[in-house]
């Protein structure tokens, strides 16, 4: 009796660890261009990307618990003093990070990668497995265009079918206007305000019969054009040249407006927007960025505001971490107060 109940109690552990995974897959977006022929530098950019974000957050967490031991985590916890506050802010914010970034090692995925042609990811038999389960709104599809269904051509009122998701949605979206500018450079597209790299929907508080919605991460189509043409965003000898020399902090204020030097490393890095696009989820605490009245990116905002409900800060904190632990090249650095990005 006494083994038969150890078994079971151990038995019901694993079950709770394993139903706690949040399991991602890939729209076809993501791993077929547009003629349905087989992309897979696409997929491989989503999904180190993915794996990328991971270990940012599994090095974040371990520096931030590091940063509060005395004389091992001083510098840089006066590194992070900068987006965590000091004294009891420090402390409060160092373990609403460490959770959040906990979190990452629960991702699980792609379901489905090594599937047969026409039955990976998205497609396989173990993504509508998990489909057919009541914890399938804690997963999320990755996809890098939209994918939507005009309900009636002739009534535009009548909304489009979220072919992601299996929803019908109505009124102002994202979704439809990111298609819209497919075409469009993203360098002309990125001038206009507001518009989104990515769009994440889920729903935060699902009724019993949402409960099998999954969650979505969409990626600007147009963006990711861009990213094709340029390395997928990755950090390079050149741009870190660019935004680490003397005079950086300088020509960036030139310009005018908060752009900093450590937003010019991150503004085009897909492994950042990865990081962001997490928070959104609703595992995460289904963060939303409207609701801080155009302050919700960029170093200076996010050092100024300190806000532990906004996707970014959580991206900057991560991002500042990773250039202070493992640089680039060979190289690390140190964020300062003002945005720039020294040697360390």
């Amino acid at each position: 009796m006494r083994l038969l109940q150890v078994t079971f109690l151990a038995l019901q552990a694993t079950a709770l660890v394993e139903a706690g995974f949040i399991k991602w897959t890939l729209h076809s977006s993501c791993y077929r261009d547009a003629a349905g022929a087989d992309d897979p530098a696409t997929a491989d950019a989503i999904i180190n990307a993915v794996e990328t974000a991971k270990k940012w957050a599994s090095n974040g967490e371990t520096a931030l618990r590091n940063s509060n031991i005395p004389l091992i985590g001083k510098n840089l916890k006066k590194v992070l003093e900068n987006l965590l506050g000091t004294g009891d802010s420090y402390k409060e914010k160092l373990e609403i990070a460490r959770e959040k970034f906990k979190l990452f090692k629960e991702l699980e995925g792609p379901i489905g990668k090594d599937g047969p042609p026409d039955a990976r990811y998205e497609n396989s038999q173990a993504w509508r497995d998990l489909a057919g389960t009541d914890e399938h709104h804690k997963h999320f599809v990755i996809s890098c265009r939209p994918d939507l269904t005009v309900v009636d051509p002739d009534n535009e009122d009548a909304g489009w079918t979220d072919n992601i998701r299996g929803v019908v949605e109505q009124g102002k979206s994202d979704l439809p206007t990111m298609l819209s500018q497919e075409a469009m450079p993203w360098t002309d597209i990125m001038k206009q305000p507001g518009v989104p790299l990515a769009v994440t929907r889920r729903i935060e508080n699902p009724s019993q019969d949402q409960l099998r919605v999954v969650a979505s991460v969409t990626f600007h189509p147009s963006f990711l054009n861009y990213l094709r043409q340029n390395n997928w965003g990755a950090w390079t000898d050149a741009l870190f040249a660019d935004n680490t020399r003397g005079d950086a902090l300088q020509e960036y204020r030139l310009k005018g407006g908060r752009a900093r030097p450590v937003d010019g490393l991150l503004t085009f890095s897909i492994v950042k927007t990865m990081f962001h696009e997490m928070f959104h989820l609703g595992p995460w605490g289904a963060m939303t960025d409207a609701s801080f009245s155009g302050r919700a990116y960029g170093w200076l905002n996010n050092i100024e505001d300190k806000f532990t409900d906004n996707p970014d800060w959580f991206a900057m904190l991560a991002a500042a971490i990773e250039l202070y632990e493992n640089g680039f090249a060979g190289k690390k650095y140190v964020v300062t107060e003002l945005g720039e990005v020294k040697r360390k």
